[in-house]
């Protein structure tokens, strides 16, 4: 041992020196130096003992073990060395990877990219074969096709390559499964080699997560959003719709105690016609707002419907407000959906109303400007053509701190039960929603304006003709062509019918499917089918769907009244059905022009 071959010469020195002095001193040495012996024997043995204590196993400092730990014994011994940190990183490193893997509440997949381009499965963790019902052994080294068909392995193979093209995808997509329809959130990582960091990509790892339940909770938090909305606006729309049926119930009392008077009874029509026009906008913009209802997008002309506004509001707001507007010439069309601009510029005004109670002047106005800087326009706003609509008011405005929430939904700074704070909110995301912007400029005590950008129609001409009463007058005669019109409520089949004889066809009337099935089996007894979506028994377009089984290529317009149908029209149950779909309330001008286009030729002369 080295720490013997180290502390042994002092022992061999001092020991054999004390013995020497202990045996020669009474016969070599001076009588003086004998007492020297005693000692010097006494210093050799403690040194002796103390290189004992620290060569042996039992006293040996750790500084000792730690210098002697180099010499280890040879392969085999019972000796077990301490492993290094650095080389237990990468277990450490594997051992953490595989309990989340194994653990984790998403689908994991581990995919390996061969060098021809292939994708192989190398692993997925529990959850994963819960989903699919197959275990990791069972399809490691197998495609996504092989796995999961040709259909749905297609879709992931697409999705890899997407992955690797773009370093990285994220994607939601919905699958069927034993569970119905599901939505997932798939988030694909490649990675390359270790071996090679400027290589190819070498494996995918693969995050798929369902987020169905998620997602149909913020849906019906969302809906819980509008409905509690909704209540806090059914005071002003049953105001709106008392208005409605007041202005019906007035015109048609005094049409019917003027029958003999001609003009007023024609006048009193076009009263009609625009209370049920306000009434059906009403409707659509509950529709809008409770189910996400989808815009009716048009071509109109700015200038007439600002013009009309101004009639409209010079009638209704208080006496010391003047109505003012503000046109240039040769305004070009919009495109959006009209009954929504009306409703959000009268919300405007109303607002401005609001802001002077003491009077002022409300002005309307419509430009058309060209956006050519995106940074320079409101957000999120884009360049191209637009009409910037705007209403301006001379009230109290507002400051800074109102002016960064004041399309936020729910803000308002009327006093409890004058406002909802939703007219701002709901205009910019229709403005937004319509490809336009809004934006709001106010100064404290000068006085408020809001702009609209909406854009503009892409088709030439001029201003867009007013769907007024006089648009709704009918055609040339229609030569006795044939339409069977389908609605189980008896006033709207009445007054469809008598609106198409008005025009020369010839209208038959039946309340469901089951009466107007035998007039569809009869060979040339109808040119044309009209008929409600909802019905009790068959509905509108299995009505349709059989109505063409037996009279192929029959010409059909499908009416609907309720947003939820759409969902129902827009099913597998449609997709070989040949129909126009019409929203009520239908205009008689709108019907015209639709049986104009699937009946442009006479039929036939009736034997």
């Amino acid at each position: 041992m080295r720490a013997v071959r180290l502390r042994l010469p002092v022992t061999a020195v001092l020991l054999p020196t004390a013995i020497l002095f202990a045996a020669a001193s009474p016969h070599l040495l001076p009588p003086g130096y004998a007492r020297l012996a005693l000692p010097l024997l006494a210093i050799a043995a403690t040194a002796l003992i103390a290189e004992l204590v620290v060569t042996l196993p039992w006293g040996r400092p750790v500084e000792a073990e730690a210098e002697e730990a180099p010499d280890a014994g040879p392969a085999g011994s019972d000796a077990v060395p301490i492993p290094n940190q650095a080389d237990a990183a990468p277990a450490l490193t594997e051992l953490r990877y595989r309990a989340f893997f194994d653990h984790a509440e998403d689908s994991l997949c581990d995919i390996e990219i061969t060098p021809d381009g292939r994708f192989l499965c190398l692993d997925i963790n529990p959850h994963a074969e819960a989903v699919i019902g197959k275990t990791a052994a069972s399809i490691r080294g197998q495609t996504p096709e092989q796995i999961l068909g040709p259909e749905a392995g297609g879709r992931i193979a697409a999705a890899l390559r997407r992955c690797v093209a773009q370093n990285g995808l994220r994607y939601e997509e919905i699958w069927q499964t034993v569970r119905g329809p599901r939505l997932t959130d798939t988030i694909m990582v490649p990675l390359r080699a270790p071996d090679a960091p400027s290589g190819p990509y070498a494996r995918i790892l693969c995050s798929i997560r369902d987020i169905t339940d998620r997602r149909q909770l913020e849906t019906q938090v969302a809906q819980g959003q509008r409905l509690q909305a909704l209540g806090q606006l059914a005071g002003g729309i049953a105001h709106d719709f008392n208005n409605v049926l007041q202005a019906v119930e007035g015109a048609v009392s005094l049409i019917e105690r003027r029958a003999g008077d001609a003009e007023s009874v024609r006048r009193l029509a076009r009263s009609v016609l625009d209370a049920a026009a306000r009434g059906s906008s009403i409707t659509r913009r509950l529709l809008t707002f409770t189910r996400g209802n989808e815009l009716r997008s048009e071509a109109f002309g700015a200038a007439e419907l600002v013009r009309g506004l101004r009639e409209v509001l010079a009638s209704t707001l208080e006496a010391n407000i003047a109505v003012r507007i503000d046109l240039p010439e040769d305004l070009p069309l919009v495109q959006a959906d009209k009954s929504l601009v009306e409703t959000a510029l009268v919300n405007l005004a109303t607002n401005a109303r609001d802001a002077m109670p003491r009077g002022g002047t409300l002005t309307l106005g419509a430009w058309a400007e060209t956006v050519d800087d995106e940074a320079q326009a409101p957000p999120p706003l884009r360049p191209g053509a637009y009409v910037r609509f705007e209403v301006s008011d001379t009230g109290h405005g507002m400051d800074a701190a109102t002016l960064a929430h004041a399309t936020e939904p729910f803000f308002t700074t009327k006093p409890r039960g004058q406002g909802t704070g939703l007219g701002l909110s709901i205009a910019r995301g229709f403005a937004e929603q319509s490809g336009g912007a809004l934006a709001i400029a106010s100064v404290r005590g000068q006085g408020t304006t809001i702009s609209i950008w909406l854009p503009q129609a892409r088709a030439a001409g001029g201003a867009a003709r007013a769907d007024g009463p006089e648009a709704a007058e009918p055609p040339a005669p229609a030569d006795g062509r044939r339409v069977l019109v389908v609605d189980d409520d008896p006033l709207v089949c009445e007054t469809v019918s008598e609106t198409l004889q008005t025009a020369g066809y010839v209208a038959l009337c039946a309340g469901d499917a089951e009466a107007a099935l035998p007039m569809l089996r009869r060979t040339g007894e109808v040119d044309l089918l009209l008929t409600d979506f909802s019905m009790p028994g068959m509905n509108g377009v299995d009505l349709i769907k059989e109505a063409q089984r037996l009279n192929p290529g029959l010409p059909a317009i499908v009416m609907t009244g309720y947003a939820g149908d759409v969902e129902g029209l827009s099913s597998e149950a449609t997709a070989h059905t040949r129909f126009v779909l019409l929203r009520k309330p239908v205009s008689a001008r709108a019907l015209f022009a639709q049986l104009a286009t699937l009946l442009p030729e006479p039929a036939a002369p009736m034997r």
